[in-house]
């Protein structure tokens, strides 16, 4: 069986096709014209109109799987030969793998035959005027001494109804005769199209209707079948259209198109089959293009059909009554409740409709579409009846619609959630469907301003605290409590932050979350690559942002997140390429100081003076670590002042005593927390004035709340993020 795909390149889009004409595919020797031939008789498939016929069932999916925006397009490949009796008939010389379709019959060849060369398919059409027949070939190639050859060779008699046997092809993909569904000249000029026209598509589903007998395409009955009938929209506005435009889109309308072939390809296209002529007006055709397949709608010619086997059609219909479908936009929510309702019933001619949405016996609604809004609360059974001149018929959907009271749902969050005492928070009601009560408890044993939407609390002393709301509205309450919501310590604790090509996203409300509003963006300050760093640079108790390249460090000395002259006096020149950065409070005098790592080596500047020196010399630590290894620093041991340590695959080996080895004291204070590919981050998290360990992965924070150096219960409700995303380098401090 044949398959024939003609080659994506040689589909020219109307958007193209009728601004330029393309050299190639100006007509130099036009076709005959075909007037007084009446192909095929008025009664067949091809010639039979459509216009009052219903809409397929499967027409949205067919028109979604096309592209709703695909612009109609069309080929101008297919010229037509026109000979008589005159002209001898011979054998081709050779049929190729589609030979079991072909008749095998002599052909009038004529000397100069014109077939299509802008494919390699190489389609040949010659019409015979005393026969009144069509002999179609399939890759049709003339041979140097004059003789042809093909691939498929099928005999179109004009008189007759003959369709191909089932799971044939034919010149054709889908098994069906080419030249009837041609777009000529000639009839466009005559003011009247009165037959459908072939249509290819990007892809079909591997199946086809009637009067198609062949298929090739993929297993989803969301794509047309070969042999579908589509039909321009009634509703279409053809006013202000050229008269030969109108010829057009008025055939459209009437008759239709058929899916002939597709193409394979990975784009919308659909295209008209067009003949070539030097007359045509391609200014005036080209408003075509602003048709797509959105405007055409797929057309069940089933009532047509009087034998799958014979091309004759049953031109007066044999009535359809409709079958009524609806859906709806949503079935579920609170009152009050708009539902837009859109009919789906199949149903050819005037149809009037009947809604009743809540199965009372009273109409709501006579238009096809309309729009209701239920009012109260409750299960509602929805109706439609649709009626036209072939009789009438109902859908009822049980249960369809549930209408939910609008009970208020509370839930509210404060800022800043952590701190030192005392600690005024700022609580902010977020509570959903209309509450016009509020009652909250702090969890500190207070009622100030338990009453207010808004309200305003100081924490006086440190702990963990729960807070809780309740709401009132006229259906009903709701409460939330959000157990440890607020944390006082007695030391300010740390917050998150992630550092992205010079720009730094820190969370100023230290709630583990980004809020645009709230957090604070900083920057530009660096640039990607560099090594992100944050700490008290000048004893003021709030962190500030730096970064580490090539031995320089870049501090934003005054904390306005961007770097100036002021910061330019404080640029340090410690270590080399290739360093790790680190920075700590390595005296406990309260300000950061800088440090790098190099394979197991620690050099820290001890004194602040920003550049190795003599006194720094003194205080170098190590060995410690290895080459590979992630240098991390904290205070593990609450006594004001940075240790060393590093990370490896999962594993934190700290320097708990400070002597800057690694021992059997530090051995029992090892920890295991992330995995390998984890980025380590520290901090004191819960304000007990010491160092707690913690991984960056994703975006999502892991942190050891309770410090015990392992992943526990305690430590999961207090994940942070999203914050941040993959490839960004995590910072931490007081900002």
């Amino acid at each position: 069986m044949i398959k024939m795909k003609r080659s994506i390149i040689v589909i020219f889009f109307l958007t193209i096709l009728f601004t330029t004409v393309p050299a190639v595919q100006a007509a130099t020797t036009n076709s005959a014209s075909l007037s007084g031939i009446q192909i095929l008789p008025k009664d067949h498939i091809w010639n039979a109109p459509v216009n009052n016929l219903p809409v397929d069932a499967r027409s949205s999916d067919y028109i979604n799987t096309i592209g709703q925006n695909s612009v109609l397009g069309g080929y101008i490949g297919f010229p037509y030969n026109v000979v008589d009796s005159s002209v001898p008939h011979v054998m081709v010389t050779s049929w190729g793998s589609g030979a079991w379709d072909a008749d095998k019959v002599p052909a009038p060849f004529p000397a100069n035959a014109m077939r299509e060369e802008e494919s390699s398919d190489h389609h040949l059409f010659i019409v015979d005027r005393d026969e009144m027949a069509v002999y179609e070939f399939y890759h049709a190639t003339k041979a140097a001494d004059g003789t042809w050859s093909c691939e498929a060779e099928v005999r179109w008699n004009f008189t007759d109804y003959r369709i191909m046997p089932d799971g044939w092809g034919s010149a054709d993909a889908a098994g069906m005769a080419m030249l009837p569904g041609l777009l000529r000249y000639d009839e466009v000029n005559s003011g009247t199209i009165a037959h459908a026209l072939r249509l290819t598509i990007n892809k079909t589903q591997n199946a086809h209707v009637w009067p198609a007998t062949h298929h090739n395409g993929i297993a989803d009955p969301r794509f047309p079948p070969m042999g579908q009938r589509f039909r321009l929209k009634a509703s279409f506005n053809t006013s202000g259209y050229s008269p030969q435009m109108k010829t057009i889109l008025e055939g459209l309308k009437t008759y239709g198109v058929m899916v002939a072939d597709n193409i394979g390809g990975s784009g919308g296209e659909v295209d008209l089959s067009v003949v070539p002529d030097s007359r045509w007006d391609y200014n005036t055709l080209k408003p075509l293009k602003q048709l797509k397949a959105s405007d055409f709608e797929a057309v069940d010619v089933t009532s047509l059909m009087i034998s799958k086997n014979s091309g004759q059609a049953r031109i007066s219909p044999v009535p359809i009554p409709p079958t009524a479908q609806f859906a709806a936009n949503i079935t579920k929510g609170l009152a009050p409740l708009s539902v837009q309702f859109t009919d789906q019933s199949v149903s050819a001619g005037t149809t009037s409709y009947a809604w009743d949405m809540n199965n009372d016996g009273v109409i709501d609604h006579i238009t096809k579409n309309p729009s209701h809004t239920f009012q109260e609360a409750g299960t509602y059974t929805v109706s439609l009846n649709v009626t036209n001149a072939s009789g009438s018929n109902t859908t009822v959907k049980t249960r369809y619609i549930t209408i939910s009271s609008p009970l208020p749902v509370a839930d509210f969050t404060g800022t800043p959630i952590t701190g030192t005492a005392p600690l005024t928070v700022a609580f902010t009601d977020l509570s959903t469907n209309g509450p016009g009560t509020w009652k909250w408890t702090f969890g500190d044993g207070s009622a100030e301003n338990t009453t207010a939407q808004n309200p305003i609390h100081t924490y006086m002393s440190t702990g963990s605290y729960a807070v809780s709301l309740n709401v009132t509205n006229a259906y009903g309450f709701s409460n939330v409590t959000k157990t440890g919501f607020i944390a006082v310590t007695r030391f300010p604790t740390t917050k998150i932050g992630v550092f992205r090509n010079g720009i730094w996203n820190v969370d100023g409300n230290g709630n583990g979350q980004w809020d645009p509003a709230i957090d604070l963006t900083k920057g530009p300050f660096g640039q990607a690559g560099d090594s992100a760093v944050a700490g008290v640079w000048n004893g003021n108790g709030t962190s500030g942002i730096g970064v580490f390249r090539n031995g320089i460090w870049y501090f934003d000395w005054n904390n306005n997140g961007i770097w100036d002259t002021e910061d330019a006096l404080h640029r340090g020149y410690f270590g080399i390429t290739g360093d790790k950065s680190v920075v700590g409070n390595w005296t406990g005098d309260g300000i950061s100081k800088i440090g790098v790592f190099r394979n197991g080596i620690w050099y820290v500047d001890w004194n602040g003076n920003g550049q190795w020196d003599v006194v720094d010399a003194a205080h170098t630590k190590g060995p410690f670590g290895q080459a590979g290894d992630i240098a991390v620093a904290g205070d593990w041991n609450g006594n004001g002042t940075t240790k060393i340590g590093v990370f490896r695959n999962g594993y934190w080996y700290i320097d708990w005593n400070n002597n800057g080895i690694w021992d059997a004291e530090d051995a029992l204070h090892k920890g295991y927390f992330g995995t390998a590919g984890d980025k380590p981050v520290v901090g004191d998290w819960n304000g007990d004035g010491i160092s707690e360990i913690g991984v960056f992965r994703n975006g999502i924070w892991y942190i050891d709340w309770n410090g015990n150096g392992a992943w526990d219960a305690i430590d999961a409700p207090h994940i942070k993020g999203p914050f941040g995303q993959a490839g960004d380098s995590p910072i931490a401090g007081n900002w």
